[in-house]
């Protein structure tokens, strides 16, 4: 990696984002707006809510996102934790969500708590019956499950992973029967989504917009939020 591209680890990332562009707007959605000092730290409190929930580095995660700017702490938050987040796209029922669980042998379920088009919590539900282990968070209010937003804490000390590290569980396209699980280490996620917002122009002035579910591969990171983040930019989150 050249110079700019210093950062072999998303942890070196999120720590040179926040040294580097602090003050500047790292993330909005359609209610929330927080700059990349305020999503580094709200991320390291949620990785010490995790962490309050016995949630242990090395852990697998599923995650199951909306497009806010909530699940960006849960998604830093997760990996500041040590943990490996498995990401799953809106579309995946309970059929591939009780996959994951069991394929990564998650600990921890986190899902939206509201959606126009379908019930995550009842998903959460189903995939608590068959594996009574797994905690259910939720992205939103619930009168079911413990908000994300209750997770919160004094900052913790970091969990500093090794450059060839695990970082994402990436479902593929489950074109030839239920989605297989790829392991995307630090190094060549950075790299990948480092050299993408280079060779795309990205800068501080740039603005992207995700209309895509960010647990995807095409907008987290090619360039994606990583890249607009990789460069000071604003990402900016459709829910819809």
């Amino acid at each position: 990696m050249e110079e700019r591209e210093a950062g072999l680890t998303l942890i070196d990332c999120l720590e040179r984002w926040r040294d580097e562009y602090g003050a500047a707007v790292a993330v909005r959605d359609k209610t929330t707006s927080l700059t990349y000092a305020e999503l580094f730290d709200e991320s390291s409190r949620f990785a010490s809510g995790l962490a309050s929930e016995g949630v242990e580095a090395g852990d697998k995660i599923v995650l199951q996102l909306p497009n806010k700017a909530e699940s960006l702490v849960v998604l830093f938050g997760s990996v500041m934790r040590g943990c490996i987040p498995v990401l799953a796209l809106p579309t995946h029922r309970e059929t591939e969500i009780l996959h994951f669980c069991s394929k990564s042998r998650a600990s921890c379920l986190i899902v939206p708590s509201s959606s126009s088009v379908y019930d995550f919590e009842s998903l959460a539900s189903s995939v608590r019956k068959t594996n009574p282990r797994i905690k259910c968070f939720v992205v939103g209010k619930s009168t079911r499950n413990k908000s994300v937003s209750e997770l919160r804490g004094e900052p913790l000390k970091i969990t500093r992973p090794d450059q060839n590290s695990t970082l994402f569980l990436l479902p593929s396209g489950g074109t030839t029967g239920l989605p297989k699980l790829i392991p995307r280490s630090n190094f060549s996620y950075v790299y990948n989504f480092s050299k993408a917002a280079s060779q795309s122009g990205f800068t501080r002035e740039t603005k992207y917009l995700a209309a895509l579910s960010i647990c995807h591969n095409l907008p987290l990171a090619c360039p994606g939020v990583l890249g607009a983040l990789e460069n000071g930019g604003t990402v900016i989150l459709a829910e819809t």
